[in-house]
């Protein structure tokens, strides 16, 4: 079979999960156990929080969008593969899991490495192809840093993450090899400001949508948030205007007809005086 042959095979299983409703099947609850699955039988794998959003006022409908890099083998040879990658539609899940990723977009929040093993802590894309002797090597420039650089023949992985828009240097990935990989913590960069994730300067600068559409939907908060104030305001001042015309109302008249008793209790007083 050829690699064609082999990507069209796996497209074809994972749009059927992923999408669902082209494939006539119910709508999945937890997107992302499901593309776990999906990939599982893969070699190598590397699911990323490509975008996420919360839909509904009253009842929430949670959603993650994934980029999936996959690694399958090359017909007649037993240790090389080749990379593919597939994006899916946006896929419901969990409000637990919504919330557990939300500072995670644009990582990987599930892998499985060359060696068979897998993970769900969160770490920047394509961190775990660095440093495997398989897809490239180490190398120093002439200033005397050394960086990693990928083989020709796996470029997609050099080309796909943007962590490798700029010579990826060895201090930083024996930061997190040793400091956060090891210890299953999720690494957002070396930095107090944090680099990677939702909340990191460069997923803030290749994500732009992402962010305008968050701001918008702020904006919405608040824009419904005043005309519910507003309408509380207004619903008062109806109500005390009401009532100071009906107590104004009511002291008029009051007033009246005590004026009219008076009046009529002179009259009277007048009349026995003249008898």
């Amino acid at each position: 079979m050829n690699t064609a042959s082999i990507r069209s095979r796996v497209m074809g299983a994972a749009v059927c999960v992923l999408m669902l409703q082209a494939c006539g099947g119910s709508r999945s609850v937890n997107g992302l156990k499901e593309t776990i699955e999906r990939f599982s039988e893969m070699p190598e794998y590397s699911i990323i929080l490509d975008d996420m959003k919360v839909e509904g006022n009253f009842v929430k409908t949670y959603l993650h969008r994934y980029r999936v890099y996959y690694a399958v083998k090359i017909p007649g040879q037993t240790e090389d593969v080749q990379f593919l990658d597939i994006k899916t539609e946006l896929l419901e899940v969990p409000e637990d899991v919504y919330k557990r990723h939300e500072p995670d977009l644009g990582m990987v929040i599930a892998m499985k490495t060359s060696d068979g093993r897998t993970t769900t802590t969160p770490q920047p894309a394509g961190y775990q192809y660095v440093g495997n002797p398989r897809y490239g090597q180490w190398q120093t420039n002439s200033s005397g840093e050394t960086f990693w650089s990928f083989y020709g023949k796996y470029a997609l992985l050099r080309d796909a993450f943007d962590v490798f828009d700029r010579p990826f240097k060895r201090k930083y990935y024996n930061n997190y090899h040793n400091n956060y990989y090891k210890n299953k913590t999720p690494y957002y960069g070396s930095g107090k400001v944090k680099t990677y994730g939702t909340y990191g300067t460069r997923t803030q600068k290749t994500r732009p949508n992402f962010y305008q559409r968050a701001q918008q939907r702020q904006a919405q908060k608040k824009s419904s948030f005043s005309k519910k104030v507003a309408d509380r305001t207004y619903g008062r001042s109806v109500t005390r205007s009401s009532n100071t015309t009906r107590t104004s109302t009511s002291r008029s008249t009051t007033s009246r007809t005590s004026r009219s008793r008076m009046s009529s209790s002179r009259s009277r007083g007048f009349s026995r005086g003249g008898k």
